[in-house]
């Protein structure tokens, strides 16, 4: 499997970062796959990472107390980042 620093030299949120400290952040990802239509991670839960998505597409919802969950984005492909501090 590639290495995430091969992946991060590519994205646009790390564009501008030195490939020392790219390579200082390799071992702190992991790479995940997803089955169509899983939940990542629910409203009510703690936001304890940051997701880089890579392939396929991602819905942010949002469920208010007094309706249906509104979709508030599509993130697609090309480096969209979510989760915490997103």
């Amino acid at each position: 499997m590639r290495r995430m620093i091969e992946t991060l030299n590519h994205l646009p949120l790390f564009r501008d970062i030195e490939p020392e400290r790219i390579a200082q952040l390799d071992p702190l990802f992991k790479h995940l796959t997803y089955e169509p239509n899983s939940v990542i991670f629910a409203q009510d839960q703690p936001a304890n990472y940051l997701y880089v998505l890579l392939k396929g597409t991602v819905a942010i919802t949002y469920k208010p107390y007094d309706g249906p969950s509104i979709t508030i984005t599509r993130l697609q492909n090309g480096g969209d980042v979510f989760g915490w501090s997103a």
